[in-house]
């Protein structure tokens, strides 16, 4: 296990956090159904979610069901949300 992310890689992933947060801004900006809007930001959150885990959580490291766990809590995180968003609204 390594005790940081290497530089480069540290700063593509932050640059690939970056524009990952200006791309929910811009989705946020944009004028579309509501359904479809949460829909795209939770997507992206549970992307960038998903870095931060594998990336700076060291998860990619980690024992293979570590990282099932994560991906599945990730995956059924996003359903629950996006569905109660579609059915509740």
């Amino acid at each position: 296990m390594t005790l940081f992310v290497s530089g480069r890689r540290s700063v593509t992933v932050w640059a690939l956090l970056v524009l990952a947060t200006l791309a929910t801004w811009l989705i946020s900006r944009d004028v579309m159904a509501v359904h479809v809007m949460v829909t795209l930001i939770m997507g992206v959150a549970m992307v960038k979610a998903f870095v931060v885990m594998w990336e700076y959580m060291e998860v990619r490291s980690a024992p293979r069901s570590l990282q099932v766990a994560v991906c599945t809590w990730l995956v059924v995180t996003f359903v629950v949300i996006v569905g109660m968003e579609w059915i509740l609204i």
